[in-house]
């Protein structure tokens, strides 16, 4: 009889009730906002430079190339004998992040003519198709602030920042999304290790991507939060690119939505005030990733 009574009064209110407005209020959609696309079950997704990042077009074809360098004719530049060359370990580089299953993708400020010949040599010398699409400089004007802002909606991550991250090689791409921007060091013909699969830039990248995929023991929710922060923080300042939000203009950048984080800061893997040497595996200093890291390595590679 209480029950019936309890539901017969229920019933009642339901009734008595103001019709349903479908219209969000402002407080439901100001929440909305803060938690839409703000965390990701996707693994990474990479936009690559092409000029000075994976390639160096030389202006001097009389210029020495140092050995180890692969080079090869541009066809746009065919007549004046100017080779384009391509920076060490980007091919090995490159594939084995794809094989991870980051998604990749070119975003260059060059035009097609010039960029396509050279990734089509990269994707020729990989023996498959490693980006999934090409931007050029044409996106780039699309975007209010003239710049490489992964917030664009415009790109496949549709302007959610919560898993994208951008490698470029200029520095002013990384003003409107900081905390997604992975510089590098300029390629000018030079032998070097940054795309080395025993480098920092490797195994940041491996762990930020296995870190959203929840496959780590420290789950990333958001590139943007407490660990992957860290990680991008620690590949910044090891390339001299800090960035300061209090002195930065983010004039008519993109303001993607606040990341939500259900992490907290972990011990960082670094000593106060020390190099790391490019050829120490960052992972090495995070032991209790390590395992994990291999074994999802391997079934991917299984796969």
């Amino acid at each position: 009889m209480f029950r019936f009574i309890s539901l017969l009064s229920l019933l009642l209110v339901c009734l008595s009730a103001k019709p349903f407005d479908a219209k969000p209020s402002d407080a439901v959609r100001s929440v909305h906002a803060h938690t839409t696309n703000a965390t990701t079950t996707e693994g990474l997704t990479m936009y690559v430079d092409v000029d000075e990042t994976l390639i160096y077009a030389r202006d001097d074809s009389n210029e020495r190339i140092e050995g180890g360098i692969l080079h090869f004719p541009h066809p746009y530049y065919a007549d004046e004998d100017r080779h384009t060359l391509l920076r060490h370990h980007v091919v090995p580089f490159l594939k084995k992040v794809k094989s991870l299953g980051v998604k990749m993708y070119i975003w260059t400020a060059a035009m097609p003519v010039h960029a396509d010949p050279a990734v089509d040599k990269i994707e020729e010398l990989a023996g498959e198709r490693l980006f999934l699409d090409r931007f050029y400089r044409d996106t780039k004007k699309a975007t209010p602030s003239k710049q490489k802002d992964v917030g664009y909606p415009g790109l496949p991550t549709r302007g959610d920042v919560s898993h994208a991250i951008l490698l470029d090689d200029n520095k002013k791409y990384g003003r409107c999304q900081p905390p997604n921007y992975f510089p590098i060091k300029k390629f000018k013909g030079q032998v070097e290790s940054a795309m080395s699969l025993d480098g920092m830039l490797f195994s940041t990248i491996a762990e930020l991507h296995y870190g959203l995929l929840g496959l780590l023991t420290d789950k990333i929710s958001d590139v943007r939060c407490p660990i992957g922060k860290e990680l991008v923080a620690k590949w910044q300042e090891y390339n001299h690119s800090s960035f300061d939000p209090a002195h930065h203009d983010f004039t008519n950048c993109y303001q993607p939505h606040f990341p939500v984080c259900h992490e907290s800061l972990v011990t960082s893997p670094w000593h106060e005030g020390e190099a790391e040497p490019m050829e120490t595996s960052f992972l090495a200093k995070r032991g209790h990733n390590k395992l994990l890291l291999s074994k999802a390595r391997n079934r991917r590679t299984e796969q």
